[in-house]
């Protein structure tokens, strides 16, 4: 039996130990997510639900459609959901924040990929940067307050030895806490992420603040200057203000896919350790 409005049913799965059904196929709550839950975007190849899991918990369900004029070019390659569930892992087993990855899906036939499925436990009370910047203007205090939680959380990642290649402001999760040291960043949408050995190189960290606070961000000169700041903590910064802000939006786009390509192609892809190495429990 198939389920799902495209008829998908994901054969190939791995769930975390805290998914309520792990020693059942994740069809049936797909099922479920795509009767009872609200639907936040409905594309050509995206469907994004929420609904609560079969324990009350409520849980963001991502599917990526394969278009089947490109279906041809998939065999072999890794789903998009397998990447970003690889990438949550490995930051999240690193002691990077990001939403909590509890399941993934792939169907396949013939070993085509006709879609793949990722799953995420709702992080509560959040707000993404752009809409907390952008589009509610904030005071100057609560802005320069999550400009700095914003600079100092990129900072970590790449310390970490992780590279995002798609940093943008709705990319970043901030939730609420009382001073700044509480103040949390978490990092969603890591399917073009990569890992290495020690730390990010310059390349890299330029790459990710130029896509995060450039000129297409809606970013001011002194909102950039803030969170370089923050960034750079007692150290320097790897970019000027009048460098990032300078950067061509299209420009950036080639060096980033040409960057990219080149590191996921040389080993760089992140690799999650095995469950019981995380820093704490996933249940």
């Amino acid at each position: 039996m198939s389920f799902g409005s495209d008829g998908f049913r994901f054969r190939r799965w791995e769930a975390a130990p805290s998914w309520p059904q792990a020693q059942a196929s994740i069809d049936s709550s797909w099922h479920q997510a795509l009767q009872q839950g609200e639907v936040i975007k409905d594309e050509a190849e995206t469907l994004l639900l929420r609904s609560p899991l079969p324990d009350s918990r409520m849980a963001w369900w991502k599917l990526y459609r394969v278009p089947p004029r490109w279906r041809w070019r998939s065999f072999g390659a890794r789903s998009r959901a397998l990447r970003e569930w690889r990438a949550l892992r490995a930051f999240y087993a690193a002691g990077v924040p990001v939403v909590k990855p509890l399941a993934f899906g792939e169907d396949r036939r013939w070993g085509s990929l006709q879609a793949s499925l990722l799953v995420t436990e709702e992080a509560t009370q959040t707000t993404d940067l752009r809409q907390r910047l952008v589009r509610e203007s904030p005071s100057s205090l609560e802005r320069a307050r999550w400009l700095r939680a914003a600079g100092k959380a990129v900072r970590h990642m790449h310390d970490t030895g992780f590279g995002h290649f798609r940093l943008q402001l709705r990319n970043l999760l901030g939730r609420e806490g009382i001073t700044d040291a509480e103040a949390e960043i978490l990092f969603l949408d890591l399917p073009y992420a990569c890992a290495f050995p020690r730390t990010a190189n310059d390349r890299v960290r330029c790459m990710d603040l130029i896509d995060l606070a450039g000129s297409h961000s809606g970013l001011e000169a002194e909102d950039v200057r803030i969170l370089l700041q923050a960034y750079a903590g007692s150290g320097t910064s790897p970019l000027e203000v009048g460098t990032l802000l300078a950067e061509s939006r299209w420009r950036q786009k080639i060096r980033r896919i040409t960057t990219y390509l080149f590191y996921v192609n040389t080993g760089h892809r992140p690799l999650p350790p095995p469950w019981n190495a995380c820093p704490e429990s996933w249940s």
